[in-house]
């Protein structure tokens, strides 16, 4: 071995770090630790083009979740509509800016910045390039704090619990806004589903090698 590295081939339960030895090709099935019984790796064939697929998905949503109406309000004749980004306008023009910045940080630029970096490494990986190889192991690892303040669930959560309390004074239409952003949250479900970690970075490490 060198150093404290591993051998591509290799990878240690995160669990109870057991090495295991990796299959010489992406399976169907996933991979079980034979000591603690967890899973190691998911089934984690086509890995790369279902993370590619679902990753352009998200992009193409983005624009039209965050600049589209989400929802119109209707009661005594006055009409409201207002997308994602005009709520974070909203609550910076009346000077909750630390709100206005949270809601924009954790709900757009977040969330776009996992879908990119999923684009490129899947992208790599799938084009067979070598870009520098730091920048993309860094990308990657970005990945994981990406993934925890992914807050597109609470922010969708906040939306239906305030449909339900504003049902009974005003009429509500749900948006094109909200149709997309629904399908921005579902694309980032699926991420999480059809990423794997282990193959990915077996699959990285693969691409560094040189030729």
């Amino acid at each position: 071995m060198n150093g404290d590295r591993l051998p591509a081939d290799l990878c240690a339960c995160q669990f109870c770090d057991l090495l295991l030895l990796l299959p010489e090709r992406p399976s169907s099935h996933a991979l079980v630790c034979p000591r603690c019984r967890q899973v190691v790796s998911k089934a984690a064939e086509q890995a790369a083009e279902k993370v590619l697929a679902v990753a352009l998905a998200g992009l193409i949503l983005f624009i039209p979740a965050c600049f589209l109406p989400l929802m119109m309000l209707e009661a005594g004749g006055y009409r409201s509509a207002t997308s994602l980004f005009e709520s974070g306008l909203a609550l910076f023009e009346d000077g909750q800016m630390l709100l206005s910045v949270l809601l924009l940080l954790f709900c757009l630029v977040l969330p776009l910045l996992r879908f990119l970096l999923c684009t490129l490494c899947a992208s790599s990986i799938l084009l067979h390039s070598r870009p520098d190889s730091n920048a993309l192991r860094t990308a990657f690892r970005q990945l994981h704090w990406l993934t925890e303040w992914d807050m597109t669930a609470v922010f969708m959560l906040g939306i239906l619990v305030a449909g339900f309390k504003l049902a009974d004074m005003a009429v509500l239409v749900p948006g094109a806004g909200l149709l997309c952003f629904s399908g921005l949250l579902l694309c980032s479900i699926l991420l999480t589903i059809v990423s794997d970690d282990v193959m990915f970075w077996r699959l990285l490490g693969r691409q560094q090698v040189p030729s």
